[in-house]
Parts: structure tokens; C-alpha cells; sequence
């Protein structure tokens, strides 16, 4: 579809988990990014999807969301992205305005453009398009 149309950029939510929706979600893309939370079954899930992508082939990138709940846990994450040779592009810390914006069917920057979470979610995005794995 984005060669049809001539986008130099789609972006696709794939499902969570690592079971065969997952699979699919991934063949074809360029990159994936994987977002996860500082718990054990984050990390499980996030290995089993980074050995997804090391088996394809498709360059990946890492987003610890709710880092700061469980800051040893997403420093275990890290550790692991780097084993996959995944950047992590960002940390998001826990905010209760995220389900506020969700109940005002809105989204983040809508609901709340001056919030650090807001700010966090932007930094990601640069560093999500100006990754090696987006540019390659």
C-alpha cells in the first residue's frame, strides 16, 4: 500500500504478544519497535519478539513504557536490547494523563501538549525516525 500510494513511511500497530498475528505483523517491515513494560512478562515477551526480529532479519528498537515503576527491571530490559543490538529509543514514565486523554478520545498531545509525558512521547518519535533502522 505505501509503494502504491508513494509514502516513504507507514506505521502499523501489530498485536501484542509473539504468537502468529505477530509473525505476520512483521514480515514485510522494515523496522520494528518494540514497546514493553519493566515486568517479567515485558521482558519475556520482548525477548521473544526481538528473536522474532533477529530471525527475520528486521531491524529493532526498544520503548520501556511505565520505566519508572520497576526501574531494575527496565535496566534488565536495556541490557537485553543491547544483546539484540536494539537501540532503546526512549523511557516513558507512568502517567495518569494517558487513560485521561483515552476517556476524552483523544490523544496525548490533544489532551495534554504542555505534559512531560507528552514531551517523552515526542523525543521517542525523533529518535524512532531518525534510527539506523529507519534510515536503512
Amino acid at each position: 500500500m505505501a509503494e502504491k500510494k508513494g509514502w516513504d513511511l507507514m506505521i502499523t500497530d501489530g498485536p501484542p504478544g509473539v504468537g502468529c498475528p505477530v509473525i505476520a505483523s512483521i514480515g514485510g517491515a522494515s523496522a520494528l519497535l518494540i514497546v514493553t513494560e519493566p515486568t517479567v512478562s515485558g521482558l519475556h515477551d520482548m525477548d521473544r519478539a526481538a528473536q522474532l526480529a533477529v530471525h527475520f532479519k528486521v531491524p529493532g528498537m526498544v520503548c520501556v513504557n511505565k520505566y519508572d515503576l520497576n526501574p531494575e527491571k527496565a535496566a534488565e530490559i536495556e541490557t537485553r536490547a543491547a544483546f539484540y543490538h536494539m537501540n532503546v529509543v526512549g523511557r516513558i514514565a507512568f502517567d495518569p494523563v494517558f487513560t485521561q486523554a483515552m476517556v476524552q478520545g483523544q490523544t496525548l498531545p490533544e489532551y495534554a501538549p504542555q505534559a512531560d509525558v507528552t514531551r517523552q512521547v515526542k523525543e521517542i518519535w525523533q529518535q524512532i525516525i531518525t534510527s539506523e533502522a529507519m534510515i536503512n
